[in-house]
């Protein structure tokens, strides 16, 4: 069987400050070595996301602030495509900046609420004090294995339901600093401060996405079979 996949890249020309779109290059390579035909289709800033539901898979990276209250007025005209596809299952993958636009709402370090769209049961706070960031190696537990990456970022989040974390803090800062969680999840997506970029840094995690993709596709009962042997880390060289 010919396997395809489409992967519903957003704002890619926005979205590249910690080189995220290494995740896309990840994604491509492991479905190479899974003989599936991978297809990006890429949304632009004001371009509509009406035709969103052709794609299998959806990817988002980080962002300045300036580019994420850009982005935050964009996806709003056409947030009811995106939120109804995320709600019916399609996987996803959001990355900081990304991770915060899908959240509750994001308070600016000048009092300014950035109302989110919801999904990610999470709301972002960010610091008065510009300076003061979460940086450096963050390790997490999850339930795909220890995930390993890089973090900066100026928002804190905080998870409504700490149960809906993505993982938890072995060392490192993670969604706040405080109370040890990373990152959301909901139905099928995933937001998180893992640059590195997360999907190369994490070839377990990367299949585990792909994988989601194609049993939605083409039913739960399918198995996919790898025809590379690949180990932990090797997708740090694509």
């Amino acid at each position: 069987m010919h396997l395809t996949l489409t992967l519903g890249w957003l704002y890619p020309d926005m979205t590249q400050i910690y080189g995220d779109h290494g995740n896309v290059l990840a994604l491509r390579k492991q479905c190479e070595w899974l003989n599936i035909e991978l297809q990006i289709r890429k949304f632009e800033y004001q371009e509509s996301l009406r035709s969103i539901g052709d794609c299998d898979l959806l990817f988002m990276g980080g962002c300045q602030d300036r580019q994420q209250k850009l982005i935050h007025q964009d996806l709003f005209q056409y947030s009811d495509a995106l939120i109804n596809n995320i709600v019916e299952g399609m996987p996803g993958l959001f990355i900081c900046g990304g991770y915060q636009l899908l959240g509750s709402y994001i308070q600016e370090s000048d009092g300014e609420i950035l109302k989110g769209l919801g999904l990610f049961k999470v709301y972002t706070i960010k610091d008065a004090d510009l300076t003061h960031r979460l940086v450096g190696p963050l390790l997490i537990e999850s339930t795909y294995g220890n995930l390993k990456g890089f973090e900066n970022h100026l928002g804190r989040s905080f998870l409504h339901d700490k149960n809906e974390a993505f993982g938890l803090v072995i060392s490192g800062e993670g969604n706040n600093g405080e109370d040890s969680t990373e990152g959301c999840v909901y139905n099928n997506c995933f937001g998180s401060y893992l640059h590195g970029p997360l999907l190369a840094q994490n070839p377990q995690f990367c299949f585990a996405l792909i994988e989601k993709c194609i049993k939605r596709k083409y039913g739960d009962d399918f198995k996919l079979q790898s025809t590379k042997n690949w180990e932990i880390g090797s997708l740090c060289q694509v």
